[in-house]
């Protein structure tokens, strides 16, 4: 399993939810280091054919531990979209303004 090779597993946390008609799984994983007060989160979509044409405009992001996949900033706003709370809707100007300074 991938995750497991990039993260000590604390927890995993599973979540399928259904936003507007789109089955989104998320796979939510926790690392908790030591020297940081911080745990590092990563959530991971299961790719459905509702969610295809957004993992097909993914990049490369280089971290500590190589590189990973992620969605574009672009494929995120319509993630965020799709459920649309207050939260997202921040979330959606505040990527669109770093979209626009590009």
């Amino acid at each position: 399993m991938l995750a497991a090779a990039l993260f000590t597993l604390v927890g995993l946390v599973t979540l399928l939810k259904q936003f507007k008609d789109v089955a989104i799984q998320i796979y939510r994983l926790t690392e908790i280091h030591p020297e940081s007060p911080d745990p590092l989160v990563l959530d991971m979509l299961l790719v459905t054919p509702e969610l295809d044409h957004i993992w097909e405009t993914r990049e490369e992001v280089s971290w500590a531990r190589g590189e990973l996949p992620v969605v574009s900033p672009q494929g995120l706003i319509e993630l965020k979209s799709l459920r649309g709370s207050g939260q997202d809707q921040d979330d959606i100007k505040h990527l669109r303004s770093l979209i626009d300074e590009e």
